[in-house]
């Protein structure tokens, strides 16, 4: 072969192996807390908001939160100005400045032990300690989503270990559509999908705070994504345990964000409009489209049209076992399920038994268990 064919052919490769679907992968972690965090403290923690950045790039992350618990102090309920200010001038400095690779966001833990646990993440990093909404003077979700209104400042509020009744399953019957596009189904306490399936469930888990109960039972329309909870200031360490909450049995995932391009803006509007996945903790690359339309859409179909799913994966470190289409929140029963031994899949399945409001996510699991979950995709036939 001539030099010229030869790099025809080296291109051709790079472009393959680049695909379209990797490229638009921004891979982090938002749920991470420090020393700052009383519980943490306690258990002799000694992260810094700077050490979750260092950690987020050498995991290699593109983004990560600090999410410290807003309940610091036991008497006033909440964290002290002064850690706050001092995690809002870490994330703007030293390790955690914002690059073309790297972006910090912000946020809080409101610990709420009757309604549920939620990470709450601001778009931008300048806010000041009066948005900080502890649940002991904003005690339920309506309050807290009150008085973020109020502040002014753009945040979502993600539910998180949401069948875990060992640290407080999420109660469903509070949800806001804007302030909730996602929740986490996956975390270092463990898998909160469903309490039927034997997947890493949490040991106290309620089937009435599970992701199966928010989409199937409630409607809810509701992006996917993963974190660790780390209590040690690692972000993204998903093959080691938490140095400082060694009670908890699993490692924790991460959320991969599909975006045009990298920016604040565009990693923030991912995630609202739940253009997003959740893995048990490996980089597995997923997409998964129905008629065109990316995950976390609501698309409408023609009358006679039928809905076709199409998947493909890439596996990290195992090859992929199987995909499983899961309509309408039934996870413990797939729909349909497609086998393989590949690292490399693509696979495409048309539902012929479609009825208008039907609604469809993917779950990819290899051959040593890891997995990786897609947020849904809605369904309904124009009238």
């Amino acid at each position: 072969m001539t030099k010229l064919s030869n790099f025809i052919v080296f291109l051709f490769v790079m472009l393959s192996f680049f695909s379209p679907v990797s490229a638009a992968v921004y891979w982090g972690d938002l749920h991470v807390h420090t020393s700052y965090s009383a519980d943490a403290y306690l258990q002799g923690g000694s992260a810094i908001p700077d050490d979750v950045c260092t950690s987020a790039k050498n995991n290699g992350l593109n983004f990560a939160a600090v999410t410290d618990h807003a309940e610091y102090n036991a008497a006033a309920g909440r964290m002290s100005e002064y850690l706050w200010n001092d995690t809002v001038a870490q994330l703007q400095n030293g390790s955690c400045a914002e690059t073309s690779t790297f972006i910090p966001f912000i946020g809080y833990e409101w610990t709420n032990q009757t309604y549920g646990h939620k990470t709450v993440i601001f778009k931008i990093l300048n806010i000041p300690f009066s948005a900080v909404f502890g649940a002991k003077h904003y005690t339920t979700p309506d309050a807290l989503w009150t008085a973020l209104d109020s502040s002014g400042y753009k945040a979502i509020t993600i539910p998180h270990h949401v069948a875990d009744d060992n640290t407080a399953a999420t109660n469903w019957d509070y949800h806001n559509p804007y302030y909730q596009p996602v929740m986490e189904i996956y975390s270092e306490h463990g898998s909160s999908e469903s309490c039927r399936l034997n997947y890493e469930a949490p040991a106290f888990c309620n089937s009435s705070g599970s992701a199966a109960y928010a989409l199937g039972t409630k409607g809810y329309k509701i992006g996917i994504i993963a974190g660790t909870d780390a209590h040690d200031g690692r972000a993204g360490s998903v093959n080691n345990g938490d140095f400082v909450m060694p009670r908890t049995q699993f490692n924790g995932g991460l959320i991969a964000v599909i975006a045009s391009s990298f920016s604040r803006t565009d990693i923030w509007d991912a995630i609202t409009n739940r253009r997003t996945y959740a893995t048990s903790g490996p980089k597995i690359i997923l997409s998964f489209n129905i008629n065109g339309n990316k995950m976390g859409s609501e698309i409408i179909l023609a009358s006679g049209e039928y809905p076709a799913l199409e998947i493909s994966a890439q596996g990290v470190r195992s090859v992929i076992d199987r995909i499983e289409i899961i309509k309408n929140g039934n996870s413990v029963s797939p729909v349909h399920t497609q086998t393989f031994s590949q690292n490399t899949v693509s696979y495409s399945w048309t539902d012929n038994d479609y009825i208008s409001g039907d609604f469809y996510y993917v779950r990819v699991i290899q051959s040593n268990n890891e997995r990786a979950w897609s947020s849904p995709i809605w369904v309904t036939t124009q009238q």
